[in-house]
């Protein structure tokens, strides 16, 4: 028999299996997912749901997620800049225009900020 080679233009899902039901979680499965790359390579990699569609989809935003982490990861100085920035400029703007409502907004924005950030880790690190 040949051996296939794949080549894509991008991800797909080849194979999807149905292992178990899930231990933890009742109502949900545990499948394996084939998936096979742009450069041809097969990747086995297990997954979780309620069905398959569903542990697919779980699978994707996984992933997406953790592509958002390393991007955060590489700009971490560039966040405590703009950080200090929503603090720094709204402060210049109340004492020149003599207005303690600039440090309001100010303060609301880097508390949205830092809600966002803490929402976000806890959504990353909820199956752990």
């Amino acid at each position: 028999m040949a051996k296939h080679t794949f080549k894509f233009d991008r991800r797909r899902a080849l194979e999807c299996k149905l292992i178990r039901p899930s231990a933890s979680h009742p109502g949900e499965y545990r499948f394996d997912l084939e998936i096979g790359d742009k450069d041809g390579k097969i990747t086995r990699v297990p997954a979780y749901g309620v069905d398959m569609q569903d542990a697919i989809s779980r699978h994707i935003w996984t992933e997406r997620s953790i592509k958002i982490v390393h991007v955060f990861q590489k700009m971490e100085n560039w966040f405590a800049l703009a950080w200090l920035l929503t603090l720094a400029i709204p402060a210049y703007f109340a004492t020149t225009l003599n207005s303690p409502g600039w440090v309001y907004g100010g303060l609301t924005f880097s508390f949205l900020i830092f809600a966002a950030v803490i929402l976000f880790n806890k959504y990353i690190r909820r199956r752990d």
